[in-house]
């Protein structure tokens, strides 16, 4: 779910508790009206994937597993994004990896950063499983570069923006059982 900037609130894909199937359906919360209204469909119907509003009030999703992938069981590298102008989405650049369980955050530039994540299912996570890259997307290009390697690459770590400009990201599982404490600051150039 994310805040649009006129105060609706976008939730996009996921899945029914009843029969389990992920859906493109995105609909629109009015908290004024208390009514919601569906968007246009996604370009891809997914999972587990991560949203961040952009500067310009779009809204960028990425990850996650998208429907088409569900037989093959694996996640995707798939971007796109909503317009509200529009009632739109549309597909952008890919990121360089699949990924599940990441964090994506907008910088003060515009730019939004993806950190970690995984590309396995969490039952069998090794160390292979964990997306060590950590990339940017420009909103304008509509395209993905790798920006760093984290040392210790891991998922479900938590990022937040510092007043700095910088982000912090805490903690996460780099196994399926070990849990990590540690802190990384990082600052775009």
């Amino acid at each position: 779910a994310q805040l649009l900037q006129d105060g609706r609130v976008l939730i996009a894909g996921g899945q029914t508790h009843e029969n389990g199937l992920v859906g493109a359906d995105a609909v629109l919360y009015d908290p004024q009206a208390n009514i919601w209204t569906p968007t246009g469909p996604m370009a891809k119907p997914r999972i587990w994937a991560q949203s961040v509003r952009l500067p310009d009030g779009r809204v960028l999703v990425a990850g996650g597993m998208a429907l088409a992938d569900m037989p093959t069981n694996t996640f995707t590298a798939s971007a796109e994004i909503y317009d509200p102008a529009s009632n739109e989405w549309s597909l952008v650049g890919e990121m360089s990896k699949p990924r599940y369980s990441h964090f994506l955050i907008t910088l003060p530039t515009g730019q939004v950063v993806a950190f970690g994540g995984a590309r396995d299912w969490e039952c069998c996570w090794t160390a292979s499983s964990f997306v060590g890259e950590i990339e940017s997307f420009d909103p304008n290009a509509k395209t993905w570069r790798i920006v760093a390697i984290l040392l210790q690459p891991k998922a479900d770590a938590a990022a937040t923006l510092l007043p700095d400009g910088c982000a912090w990201l805490s903690g996460g599982r780099w196994s399926y059982t070990a849990h990590e404490a540690d802190s990384l600051r990082i600052c775009a150039r």
